[in-house]
């Protein structure tokens, strides 16, 4: 059988692959496949580099070996006097260096190993520091026998790391670069810790760290400005000290603290209903700190609690909690308070979709609704903001016959009905309607504050103007509503019997008095003898 010319080629080149893979493995040589693979022409450079730097730093070494043997002053002056010459080299070599840790590349920012530079060195402040760290290693050839640490040095040693490698720490140790980075860490960590320390409110991380098994009482903390700040508060302890693990939970806490955390939140989503359902974050915050204060203002001021963050959102999270109390407790009294059907029929649905229009008031050619179902008589449009839905809605959401009575506990925010709060009911209602907007009850639409702070907003101002009208009379609307809702659950509206103030006429002579009186430190003004 004849072969072409190419064939051929390839058979010998084959054949004398073989034959050399033979030889070298009767040489005891690795086959081909398992040999270490050649280094690439950029790492050859890259090690004729590292090699041409550890011979550089060699000669660095040797120059100073010399200067001891000279005698030209101490090993630390040494260091200091060669720093100047090793700068240029140490910049080209920081880039080689390595990080010890991803955390120091996140607090350094650098592309240099100052970490290892300033810690083995032990500089603070600008100084060398020898209590910390002990003697440095004294200079000794390669491959000499280490020295015992009691000998002397003799200035004929050359510097080695414990692995043998020669290496050039003690020197670039202190480059004035790596020290003014040393020094700027240290102040830095210095700043942060007292900033911890001096905060209102201590850091959930250092709770945790720091442990949460209360805190001491009766000593004094310390302000930044040396002030003392009277006693110091107490941690918070978690219930049985445990660390608790997911979202914060007003049972994470001991009982009596548990009960402080609830009446906090009590404090807070009443200022929400009737100043601002939806506050800022900023207002949420302060609101919080605020309700904190006041659970506790009875308290002797050695006894006082901390707000950590981690409670403080715990508060904060009821915002839109309030809120959607109130839409549920307003959501099953619309169908039959404005006539909504829900059968699936299709007359049902286009009875449903008309009545929608009326009660927004949609203009058919702007399509912009002037909603009018807060009237207490949608048709005539007569009894601005007096429909019964809203007393129900103020009766059920804050004065119940049973639960928590936002209304009672904290009267003087609910007595009158603030117009923030009918502002309010009014939003949820116009909520409540719109998931008729189609004729057909939509369970899908959410109440939320991108949806309806707008809404809100144009209602209070609404609102704003309807009092402007008449102030007085307008107040008296909203006071009856507040008295109004307290009979109706069995509170008393007037002040108790037996506890009255000054008469009329007691009032202006006593107000004529006091405007006449002159200020005088004389006792003869108190009555009695002196």
């Amino acid at each position: 059988m004849s072969y072409s010319s190419g064939a051929m080629a390839n058979h010998q080149v084959i054949g004398s692959s073989d034959e050399d893979s033979t030889k070298k493995a009767s040489t005891g040589r690795q086959p081909v496949g398992k040999r270490t693979r050649k280094p690439t022409k950029k790492l050859q450079e890259n090690k004729d580099d590292e090699i041409q730097k550890m011979k550089r730093k060699l000669a660095r070494l040797e120059k100073q070996n010399k200067r001891l043997k000279k005698g030209k002053g101490t090993r630390h002056s040494g260091v200091e006097e060669h720093a100047s010459d090793d700068r240029d080299e140490d910049s080209e070599d920081a880039d080689e260096e390595e990080y010890e840790s991803e955390e120091q590349d996140e607090e350094t920012g650098q592309g240099t190993n100052y970490g290892s530079a300033f810690r083995s060195t032990g500089i603070v402040n600008g100084a060398a520091d020898t209590t910390t760290e002990g003697p440095r290693e004294r200079l000794r050839r390669e491959g000499s026998a280490r020295p015992p640490a009691s000998a002397a040095p003799d200035g004929n040693e050359s510097l080695e790391n414990p692995s043998g490698d020669v290496t050039t720490g003690a020197v670039t140790a202190a480059v004035p670069q790596a020290a003014n980075v040393a020094l700027q860490y240290s102040e830095n960590l210095s700043s942060t810790s007292t900033q911890c320390a001096s905060a209102p409110a201590q850091r959930e991380k250092r709770l945790r760290t720091t442990g949460t098994s209360g805190g001491r009482t009766g000593s004094a903390s310390t302000d930044e400005d040396g002030t003392d700040s009277g006693p110091r508060k107490k941690r918070l302890r978690y219930r049985n000290d445990q660390v608790p693990t997911g979202s914060a939970k007003a049972q994470d806490y001991e009982p009596h603290i548990r009960r402080l955390i609830l009446q906090a939140i009590r404090d807070f989503e009443s200022r929400v209903v009737t100043e601002d359902p939806f506050p800022t974050p900023e207002l949420q915050t302060h609101w919080a700190i605020a309700a904190w204060s006041a659970v506790q203002s009875g308290q002797p001021a050695d006894d006082q609690y901390e707000l950590p963050d981690r409670v403080i959102t715990l508060i904060t999270d009821r915002t839109s909690r309030i809120r959607g109390a109130l839409r549920d407790k307003i959501r099953p009294s619309i169908a039959s308070a404005y006539g909504f059907i829900q059968d699936g029929t299709h007359d049902a649905t286009r009875n449903n979709y008309l009545k929608y229009q009326r009660l927004m008031n949609v203009d058919p050619d702007t399509k912009r609704p002037d909603p009018i179902f807060h009237y207490r008589d949608v048709e005539t449009q007569a009894g601005f903001a007096r429909n019964p839905v809203i007393f129900q809605a103020i009766r059920d959401a804050w004065f119940p016959s049973n639960g928590q009575k936002l209304g009672t506990q904290f009267r003087s925010r609910f007595e009158p009905i603030s117009l923030a709060s009918l502002a309010l009911i009014f939003t949820v209602i116009h909520y409540c309607i719109d998931q008729w907007a189609d004729g057909a009850y939509n369970p899908e639409l959410e109440f939320t504050e991108h949806a309806y702070g707008t809404t809100y907003k144009t209602y209070l101002s609404k609102l704003s103007e309807w009092e402007s009208i008449d102030v007085s009379k307008v107040q008296k609307i909203r006071k009856k509503l507040h008295d109004r809702a307290r009979r109706a659950i069995g509170e008393p509206v007037e002040t108790p019997e037996g506890v009255h103030g000054l008469r009329p006429d007691v009032r202006e002579r006593a107000k004529a008095e006091l405007q006449a009186e002159r200020d005088s430190d004389s006792d003869a003004d108190l009555g009695g003898a002196s």
